[in-house]
């Protein structure tokens, strides 16, 4: 199974969503279809999840291989839209500065990106 996430960025600020399932502050994402690239299926979850059109980074900055899952970690640029967020799937959402995440009790994992993800972006 192949996964995508995206730290998606606007005015040096990431998004976070509080997952209702997980009950966690994650980036967004989710699973590629079948047929689908990673980078279209990215796409595609931002979209359907919070409303937002994003310029992704080609390659991704961190790829995850655990037992059956391959998970690719991309760095992206909000270019337009408002949240809309899809409330069977997110309980909140919010613009972390880097220093709120620096600061935060985030999953260890999610830290670690996003602090590597905020090294790496450039607007």
């Amino acid at each position: 199974m192949r996964v995508v996430v995206g730290f998606i960025f606007k005015k040096n600020k990431l998004l976070l969503i509080l997952h209702k399932r997980k009950n966690m502050w994650l980036p967004v994402g989710g699973h590629v279809k079948h047929g689908e690239t990673p980078l279209i299926a990215l796409k595609r979850e931002v979209k359907e999840e919070v409303g937002l059109n994003v310029k992704i980074n080609e390659k991704p900055f961190f790829v995850l291989k655990e037992l059956n899952e391959i998970t690719n970690h991309f760095i992206c640029k909000c270019l337009s839209g408002e949240i809309k967020s899809k409330e069977d799937e997110i309980k909140d959402f919010k613009w972390f500065s880097e220093e709120e995440i620096k600061n935060s009790n985030l999953v260890p994992l999610v830290k670690k990106l996003a602090l590597e993800a905020f090294s790496l972006y450039l607007d």
